[in-house]
């Protein structure tokens, strides 16, 4: 077998399921539901089932593929590695693959035959309501834990996620896989399947149409607000802001009003700032020191109570060390804080990056400058920004110095120091963070200037709900704080809403009752294609039934006709040995013994015996049902059999009685030979006494048949005085040629109460006996009453 021949037409089986799936997958990923990735419905899933069950398990490389396609797509914007993108799409297809074969397989074992088409109700209701959920936990787990490995879950955002993939999953097998078992199933007509494709997908779209409308709606109210909060927010910032920048001002004009701030002045002066407002930690006062005024400036310092006081720095290690040889310094040298601060007196600002651009370009500006997010001195771990302020005494001149810095300048004569305000995020922060946990946003600050974030809500803020990179809703606004421009981002935390429930509420509704529109239609389907198995199955059992009635028929007039040829080719030589007997025992009647007569006597009866058992099989061949009954007055037609019988009741003085006997429908020859062989037999057997036989009517009762057509029937007992019939014997009386007794003690042939049953079948009726041995018996037998 050439291998491209299998080869090539499975990989392009593939390719084209993987773009249907594809194709399916992106247009369901529009209706993500919030904290998570997992969409209602996820109808890929039920499409590769389907595939699945009719095409076998290649399905499940084209539900991997599909999969992982779409995985990397969803994941193409994560700030995380090539090789973890690719191992979390890997993982998230695994589980759908590995969801679609587990209910292949259980499909497959419970519904044997592939491709597994529609059945019944049954299998349709377990398809839809247990093959589905309990095969969906798969890719729910798997899903989940992909997400987990590509950080795209945090927190609760696990549950959130796994539910909704769950169910997304279920729905989308409940609603996709049985329309692909009906679509492909060719006893279907093609109308139908049109039929119920358009009515599901008119359902569908209606209930998509309607969730986007009223969701639409909602986001337009909500962006409103959002809006009007994101603005609240910015002005609520910006306010705190300017109270503090207004507050290093007012010591920056505390310092030019004054010729000389001494420590004790500063801090009685800055103790209301300190203490009243928690995000102004730190107030510092940072001269400009040239190289030449560096031991003046410890002196001092060192007379005024700090002891150890010197200008100092971090070295590349981290590590305190004192300043090295240069030509200006900028040491923290008063402080006033909340917290223990001493240990910072003498850092020299210039000695670290980021505080010396600001401190600089707060020099060479006369501006309020706000620095770019630094780390405590002693405490890395909590960030602050800074605000400098520069201090000139008298009028500014042109005349500039160049600092080993490179790019700045100092005014060389009239520049005294800075005014320095260390504000801590979270504090300053506060009013800001309770109107963001207020209204579920998310706030972050960036720095313009070096795209470096500032602020981030979710850092202060316990159990925020995460606002995943897509967004939901944001605002951008540019804020210019002391001569620095930030970058407010606000965004709309995805949460659970009075507004998000009503959207998501209907889209939930809507979906389940597309599960149900589904299996009502096919429900229809399935009993449509049952009604026309069984109405083929009817038509060929009918066919075949009347094939077989026709042989039938055929065979019982082949019987009928060999019946009456064989009795009548029969009949003929017992006649004419009975005859010649006959003639032979007058011919040689003087010369015979008494032993020759007795033989030709036997030979006689024989021929007269054989002669009645072939008229009476004859008879009973030729019975058929009665197909046109006429009406029969029982009371006369039993008067005329007791007059053919006139010379035996007379010779037996028989005693018949019988009254008030109905009129039946039926064969007035066949019911009047009935009478004749039940009667004839009561007095046959009846052979050491007078026979007495009794003969009455009464309509049937329904104990007697099961239906109410037995309430058209007579009932009709002969009740005789004879020898009576053991138990065991009741059904073998019945049966042709059947007989209790020796031919010597009672003549007959053995057909009489055989040929008398079938005659009350054709009828309809039924015919059975009540004996008890020794003491008589009762024949009882129906026939239906004239209408």
């Amino acid at each position: 077998m050439n291998i491209k021949v299998v080869i090539i037409p499975w990989i392009i089986k593939i390719i084209v399921i993987t773009a249907i799936y594809c194709i399916l997958a992106a247009l369901c990923l529009n209706i993500n539901i919030p904290f998570s990735y997992a969409t209602l419905p996820w109808l890929p899933v039920g499409l590769a089932l389907g595939v699945l069950l009719i095409y076998g398990y290649s399905a499940c490389a084209a539900a991997f593929l599909g999969q992982f396609l779409i995985s990397l797509y969803t994941f193409s914007n994560a700030s995380i590695p090539l090789w973890l993108l690719v191992l979390a799409a890997s993982v998230i297809a695994c589980g759908t693959a590995l969801q679609v074969g587990v209910a292949g397989y259980w499909i497959q074992r419970r519904y044997v035959e592939t491709p597994a088409y529609l059945q019944s109700e049954r299998q349709l209701a377990w398809l839809m309501l247990v093959c589905a959920p309990v095969t969906c936990l798969i890719s729910a787990a798997f899903g989940t834990f992909g997400l987990y490995l590509a950080e795209a879950l945090h927190g609760k955002d696990w549950f959130y996620t796994a539910i909704t993939w769950w169910f997304g999953d279920s729905l989308g097998i409940a609603i996709v896989t049985p329309l692909i078992l009906m679509l492909f199933d060719k006893r279907v007509q093609r109308y139908h399947k049109a039929a119920v494709v358009l009515a599901t997908s008119i359902v569908f779209v209606a209930v998509i149409l309607l969730f986007q409308a009223v969701n639409s709606r909602n986001q337009t109210r909500e962006s409103v607000l959002f809006q009007q909060w994101s603005q609240q927010v910015a002005s609520v910032l910006e306010r705190q802001l300017d109270l503090y920048l207004e507050h290093v001002s007012a010591v920056a004009s505390f310092y030019n009003a004054s010729d000389q701030v001494t420590a004790d002045e500063f801090k009685v002066f800055t103790d209301s700032f300190v203490t009243k407002y928690r995000g102004i930690q730190v107030l510092n006062w940072v001269p400009f020191v040239r190289f030449e005024q560096r031991r003046e400036y410890e002196r001092r310092r060192q007379m005024e109570g700090v002891t150890d006081f010197v200008i100092w720095q971090f070295n590349e290690k981290g590590n305190r060390e004192i300043s090295h040889k240069q030509p200006y310094y900028a040491p923290l040298y008063f402080t006033n804080s909340a917290l223990d601060t001493s240990a910072t007196l003498g850092f020299d600002v210039l000695s670290d990056k980021r505080r010396s651009r600001a401190l600089l370009r707060a020099a060479t500006t006369r501006e309020v400058i706000i620095s770019e997010k630094v780390q405590r001195v002693l405490n890395p771990n909590e960030s602050a920004v800074l605000v400098f302020k520069a201090i000139y005494k008298g009028s500014s001149t042109v005349s500039r110095i160049k600092p080993a810095l490179p790019d700045s300048y100092f005014p060389a004569k009239d520049f005294q120091g800075f005014v320095v305000g260390a504000f801590y995020l979270k504090d300053t922060f506060a009013p800001v963070i309770e109107l963001l946990k207020e209204h579920n946003l998310v706030l972050t600050i960036t720095d313009a200037e070096n795209a470096e974030f500032i602020f981030n809500s979710t850092e202060y803020v316990k159990n925020q709900p995460v606002v995943f990179s897509s967004g939901y809703l944001i605002n951008h606004k540019k804020l210019s704080v002391a001569n620095r421009a930030w970058i407010l981002t606000t965004k709309q935390a995805r949460v659970w809403s009075e507004n998000t429930l009503e959207a998501w509420g209907i889209l939930l509704v809507g979906l389940v009752f597309t599960v149900v529109w589904v299996y009502v239609l096919l429900v229809f389907i399935v009993q449509g294609l049952i009604r026309n198995s069984y109405s083929n199955s009817l038509a060929e059992n009918n066919e075949k039934l009347q094939q077989l009635v026709s042989g039938l028929e055929q065979s019982n007039n082949q019987l009928e006709r060999f019946a009456y040829i064989s009795s009548h080719d029969m009949q003929e030589p017992l006649r004419t040995v009975g005859m010649y007997a006959d003639i032979l025992a007058e011919h040689l009647d003087g010369n015979l013994d008494a032993d020759a007569k007795r033989y030709i006597g036997f030979i006689v009866k024989a021929a007269r015996r054989s002669r009645d058992m072939i008229e009476d099989v004859l008879i009973y061949a030729k019975l058929k049902s009665v197909q046109d009954f006429s009406a029969i007055d029982m009371q006369k037609l039993m008067y005329d059999v007791i007059d053919s019988m006139r010379l035996i009741v007379q010779e037996r003085l028989a005693i018949i009685t019988f009254e008030n006997l109905p009129v039946v429908a039926g064969n007035t020859t066949q019911v009047g030979r009935v009478l004749l062989n039940l009667i004839n037999n009561a007095i046959k057997f009846c052979p050491h006494k007078n026979p007495v036989i009794k003969i009455t009517a009464s309509p049937l009762s329904l104990s007697h048949f099961e239906n109410k057509k037995a309430m058209k029937y007579w009932q009709f007992a002969i009740t005789d005085n004879g020898i009576g019939i053991r138990q065991q014997d009741f059904a073998k009386i019945f049966a042709i040629f059947a007989r209790l007794h020796g031919r010597d003690e009672f003549a007959g042939t053995g057909i009489g109460l055989a040929l008398c049953k079938k005659i009350i079948e054709n009828h309809g009726g039924k015919m059975w006996v009540e004996s008890e041995y020794g003491k008589g018996s009762t024949f009882f037998f129906t026939l239906p009453q004239h209408t």
